[in-house]
């Protein structure tokens, strides 16, 4: 196994549980450079929280690596602040890992992103490395170790300055990725369709609080693809009440158990996204169905009535 130096970025917030869990994972690597960046809490509790962390991280450091520290004294949304984390990291690295307070990767994890961070650093078709798969052995269709997806899987990933420097954080270009049709290029499944256009135009509208959708909005508008693991590096331990975005601590996606991967990857032969993979991870990850679907169609038909009757 080749030597661990790639830059590792941590996002933390209030968690210090998990924090220990995933910051313990990133020890046992030893990134010769290490990232830590800190959002402040709301109120008095929420600081003390974070301090917590943050005097934790300062502790625990006891590796040779350069630490670098981005410690917020103004609390900022999880837009501002995690986008923000990214886009400080990359103007200190060509290319890095970056994990979330709660995204606990296994050991494997750091080196997979490794060797494909430097094998596709220059081919401008692959934007995101993904840590998280929802696939299992009977689906696998062949050996290979990772596939080309749709889909860029947030949950322990890794990137490239060069893509991330066209992050568009207020999707600026949803009107006309809209009307000119472009979400065909990404799916034909029209619940899909949907499901994306409606996240877009939720944060074109500032309706919602995240970043995520935005990094999805910008590969796709830039014909960029992803790659997926065919095994689970990363479980996600954030599942719960206190959690900004995932609060069902029952749901299926909570602490699915991660694994390790064999190092000497098998490489997909064509580089495209695999779509029996990518319509198996859509169902999985955001429960699509076309019940909802016809429900909503008859909702905005019936509104459409009304309002000519009355």
């Amino acid at each position: 196994m080749n030597k661990f130096d790639t830059a590792v970025l941590l996002i933390t917030y209030k968690r210090l549980d998990t924090t220990e869990k995933v910051f313990e994972a990133i020890r046992q690597a030893k990134p010769p450079r290490f990232y830590i960046a800190s959002n402040i809490g709301k109120d008095e509790v929420g600081i003390q929280e974070v301090n917590k962390v943050r005097d934790f991280l300062e502790k625990n450091i006891d590796w040779d690596c350069k630490v670098y520290k981005l410690f917020r004294n103004e609390h900022l949304s999880a837009k501002d602040s995690i986008s923000g984390a990214i886009e400080w990291f990359f103007q200190n690295e060509k290319m890095g890992i970056i994990l979330e307070d709660d995204c606990l990767p296994s050991q494997s994890f750091f080196f997979f992103c490794q060797k494909l961070l430097n094998k596709y650093s220059d081919d401008m078709r692959v934007w995101h490395i993904g840590g998280c798969s929802t696939l299992n052995e009977e689906m696998l269709l062949n050996e290979d170790s990772y596939y080309f997806s749709k889909f860029n899987h947030i949950w322990g990933w890794a990137g490239w300055a060069d893509r991330w420097k066209m992050y568009d954080s207020n999707v600026s270009l949803f009107k006309e990725f809209l009307d000119n049709g472009f979400i065909e290029n990404v799916t034909k499944n029209k619940l899909l369709q949907k499901f994306w256009i409606n996240n877009f135009k939720s944060v074109y509208e500032k309706r919602v609080d995240t970043w995520d959708y935005q990094w999805y909005f910008t590969t796709w508008s830039n014909g960029g693809i992803s790659i997926i693991p065919t095994v689970n590096l990363i479980s996600n331990l954030g599942f719960g009440a206190d959690a900004t975005h995932t609060s069902d601590s029952n749901s299926k996606l909570s602490n699915m158990a991660k694994k390790e991967i064999d190092l000497d990857l098998i490489d997909p032969k064509i580089i495209m996204p695999n779509i029996i993979y990518d319509n198996y991870n859509a169902q999985f990850l955001f429960g699509l169905n076309y019940f909802d679907f016809y429900k909503d169609k008859m909702k905005k038909i019936i509104k459409k009535i009304l309002k000519k009757i009355i």
